[in-house]
């Protein structure tokens, strides 16, 4: 009977702490002086080069489609997330055919895997 009420106590509290919600990994941190942080200036230049990498692989475009190479501008926003490695969620500028756009993207950054120590996970159009 005591295990049971122990048992029970601790999920209770579990819920409790964890508004019912499974968490896994740690939450994101925010990374402050983004602008002169050269970490994480190089992830942005990464993702962006990244994606002119597999812009190259795909087919061409119709004319007139939105789209084609970037040139990286900067980071602008960044958190990370400790995963197995670090998790970098940014908001970068690039420009692309001259304006200057914002783009959310997600690197994962596993500095013991040498054959690709980063991955590009997610580069779409910003919402802000």
């Amino acid at each position: 009977m005591q295990n049971q009420i122990t048992f029970i106590f601790l999920i209770t509290l579990y819920m409790i702490t964890t508004n019912g919600e499974e968490q896994i990994g740690d939450p994101r941190t925010n990374i402050y002086s983004v602008k002169t942080n050269k970490e994480v200036q190089n992830v942005g230049k990464f993702a962006v080069d990244e994606y002119n990498l597999n812009l190259e692989q795909t087919p061409p475009r119709p004319k007139g489609a939105q789209g084609g190479a970037l040139v990286f501008v900067a980071v602008v926003e960044a958190q990370k997330q400790v995963v197995a490695g670090w998790k970098y969620y940014l908001i970068i500028e690039a420009m692309q055919g001259g304006v200057t756009r914002k783009f959310d993207v997600e690197v994962l950054s596993q500095s013991w895997v040498h054959s690709k120590p980063m991955q590009l996970l997610k580069f779409i159009p910003s919402s802000e």
